[in-house]
């Protein structure tokens, strides 16, 4: 059907566009974490620089940066610094390459690994009391290693929401076109003899006869046998094949095109009655509307 062809087209559309902003989005993911890497490494050279010169040490050659993993970078520092100025130096290196991520400091023994000393910053709490400040943590030898801590999930933002809201929309069009739509409720009148009527509109199938508001006209056979049909199925979706199989299939005879033919007459004949409307619904069938001047069913 159209309908499930549409919907099918909108769901395709909207993967597309979510692959499309999650590459988007995965990239920008990529190239922060090779700009950090770059970033954490100066940074952290900066750090050793600015501790050796606060211990009037401008000749010791500071080791290459360690990368253990994505987040973790380790320096090792061959002679002693004051640990009190680490804290505001490692930050003020972080900002000046601008690093936001929060960040967890472990000060560890360059001989046996020991952790020594260690602190964790937050952005949220930035003026937290960093522990063992003050007293003489002054070692020979001794490795920095600093472990961002991983930032939140990806939000998706504008894109994000407006890839959810045409998933809804389109989730929301296709049950929509699912509903059948509503009609007023048929109730068949007290069965008499002859015809079958509807609004203003009489089939007599014995004399192959219509007559609408009073007048009345000759119908053909095949006319007269599938306005009855409609006439039986008031306000219903009859499919292409249902009225061919009923109408035509007992004479051997089957032709698609025939059908639209006899119905286009059908419904310049029932155009007279306002309460009567032959509707196509395309790629589907016909349905013949009753209004609500609807008088009942006689047969």
């Amino acid at each position: 059907m159209a309908q499930n062809r549409s919907f099918r087209f909108l769901i395709i559309f909207l993967l597309i566009l979510l692959t499309a902003y999650m590459t988007l989005v995965g990239g920008k993911e990529t190239d922060n974490l090779t700009q950090n890497t770059e970033s954490a490494n100066l940074a952290l050279r900066r750090t050793a620089h600015l501790l050796l010169l606060a211990e009037k040490d401008s000749s010791t050659t500071i080791p290459p940066v360690k990368q253990s993993s994505d987040q973790t970078y380790i320096l090792t520092l061959n002679s002693g610094f004051d640990y009190d100025q680490l804290p505001k130096i490692l930050r003020e290196s972080f900002l000046e390459y601008e690093i936001p991520e929060d960040y967890e400091v472990q000060i560890r023994d360059c001989q046996t690994g020991e952790l020594v000393l260690g602190y964790v910053y937050r952005h949220r709490n930035p003026d937290a009391v960093i522990p063992c400040v003050g007293r003489d943590q002054i070692r020979p030898c001794s490795e920095i290693k600093v472990l961002f801590r991983k930032p939140p999930p990806q939000r998706y933002g504008l894109w994000g929401m407006i890839v959810l809201g045409l998933a809804i929309v389109g989730v929301w069009i296709y049950k929509k076109s699912q509903q059948k739509p509503h009609f007023p409720q048929y109730v068949p009148s007290d069965p008499p003899s002859s015809g079958v009527r509807l609004s203003e509109t009489e089939l007599d199938m014995q004399n192959l006869k219509i007559k609408i508001a009073g007048a009345e006209r000759d119908l053909t056979f095949r006319e007269a046998k599938l306005l009855h049909y409609f006439f039986r199925h008031p306000n219903e979706l009859l499919e292409r094949e249902q009225l061919l199989k009923n109408i035509w299939e007992d004479e051997g005879i089957i032709v698609d095109r025939s059908l639209d033919v006899f119905v286009s007459r059908l419904r310049k004949i029932l155009a007279q009655d306002n309460g009567l409307r032959l509707a196509n619904v395309r790629g589907v069938g016909y349905r013949l509307e009753v209004g609500y001047r609807l008088e009942g069913l006689r047969s």
